[in-house]
């Protein structure tokens, strides 16, 4: 697979990634097998960036990355997500390595977000960590532009996280420019529109009580008339090259910019290959600049979407022992 790196001094990594939110249990319960099968698979694919970066049961996910990669931590650059809570980004830190069971991350982000403080103080905190080698680059989770900015002038970032895909363009309004003003790369969350350009989640109806999508407002029945004809639209394009519109979709991604790595989730395994071999297509520019006018940039925040109904937000418990590794000759 072609490498790409984030950042003018940031990671190399694999034109497209792998993210952690579909092992969080966020789109319906996940065998912990099923997923460290998953996980090892896409790093026998090529895929080398392992995004665990999420919202709900976020140490789970760290867990069963930790022992996916048990072995084979040299093939990959790993990110995850600095969540402080009450603790400083330090101690978070530490608890991230022991439930990897790693002495390093390749990349952490800072949750923008979630961050009280000014955007410097929590930079500063990752620089000390960069210092300590306990992380190598420093990364910016859904930020605004004007603290990508702050951020830079404070210390180098390789990276920011941010949903980009074809379907939802808001980053370029701001944050891209933003991050390209100061050569940092993009890592694209949710490039296939949570499973809305693939057609696993078109309506929330038909998704289970317990899928998080279901709180989306964009994904509710009422507000897809207009992306619904813009979808078919695509469709017929997608059909013109034989490709699937989840593919084209993700060939559109890349096709933005080299510096933009796409990390859709899925914890099976022919989405992961057929996510794959999209790296390996040739992208042909004027259907994907025809394709680019179906969905235009809009204005405005992701509006809030209701409640789920059932009992939790944050999907099912993981299910399944954690395996064990067979005995690893070495890499």
């Amino acid at each position: 697979m072609d490498v790409r790196r984030l950042g003018h001094a940031g990671p190399a990594s694999s034109a497209i990634g792998l993210g952690g939110t579909a092992f969080s249990g966020a789109y319906g319960t996940v065998d912990v097998g099923a997923g460290v099968r998953v996980i090892r698979h896409a790093l026998d694919l090529g895929i080398t960036l392992l995004d665990t970066t999420c919202r709900t049961r976020s140490e789970e996910v760290e867990q069963l990355a930790g022992r996916a990669i048990g072995g084979r931590r040299r093939e990959v650059v790993l990110a995850a997500l600095a969540r402080p809570g009450n603790r400083s980004l330090a101690r978070a830190c530490d608890a991230t390595l022991r439930r990897m069971a790693v002495d390093h991350l390749d990349l952490f982000y800072l949750d923008c977000p979630a961050w009280r403080r000014p955007i410097e103080d929590g930079v500063g905190e990752l620089a000390e960590l960069v210092t300590a080698g306990k992380i190598r680059h420093i990364g910016l989770a859904e930020p605004l532009a004007g603290q990508i900015h702050q951020a830079a002038a404070e210390h180098a970032i390789s990276a920011i996280t941010c949903e980009y895909s074809l379907w939802e363009r808001r980053a370029e309004l701001d944050r891209l420019p933003a991050a390209r003003a100061h050569r940092i790369g993009v890592v694209a969350c949710r490039p296939l529109g949570r499973g809305f350009l693939s057609g696993a989640a078109r309506f929330g109806a038909h998704l289970a009580h317990d899928d998080a999508r279901r709180a989306d407002f964009r994904i509710a029945r009422h507000a897809l008339g207009e992306s619904m004809r813009a979808v078919r639209s695509a469709e017929e394009i997608a059909a013109q090259l034989h490709l699937s519109l989840a593919r084209l979709a993700l060939v559109w991604l890349l096709a933005q910019g080299g510096d933009i790595v796409p990390v859709p989730s899925t914890r099976n395994q022919v989405h992961l290959e057929m996510n794959a071999s999209a790296a390996g297509i040739q992208p042909d520019h004027a259907l994907l600049a025809r394709l680019g006018t179906l969905f235009p940039p809009l204005q405005g925040p992701i509006p809030e979407g209701p409640p789920l109904q059932g009992p939790t937000s944050q999907g099912p418990p993981l299910r399944g022992p954690i395996p064990q590794d067979p005995p690893c000759p070495g890499l």
